[in-house]
């Protein structure tokens, strides 16, 4: 559950936030020469990587966390689901029958 709390507080997008806030904020220091625009450009590379690598990660932990409490569930499968509609039915074509024959 907690990996399901912490793709919710992550947020869609945030990554590509964190990015532009990067850059945004070292820009001054391609300016000011301390670091090169090809250094900065790997830097917010490796980050986008990293970033997306824990986005996956979380998002594999959610569906994982997901189908675990599904399995708690009670659901029908689909093919549970296919003869129960089959039964209602053939159920409802009785009672039309002895409707029928009643009427």
């Amino acid at each position: 559950m907690e990996t399901v709390l912490q793709l919710l507080m992550e947020g869609i997008g945030t990554g590509a936030a964190a990015l532009a806030i990067m850059k945004d904020n070292m820009s001054s220091l391609v300016q000011k020469g301390i670091l090169s625009q090809a250094d900065l450009d790997g830097l917010l590379q490796d980050v986008e990587r990293s970033l997306e690598a824990r986005r996956k990660t979380l998002i594999e932990g959610f569906q994982k966390e997901l189908q675990r409490l599904l399995a708690h569930l009670p659901l029908a499968t689909k093919e549970e689901q296919l003869a129960l509609e089959l039964r209602l039915r053939s159920l409802e074509e009785r009672i039309e029958r002895l409707e029928a024959k009643g009427a």
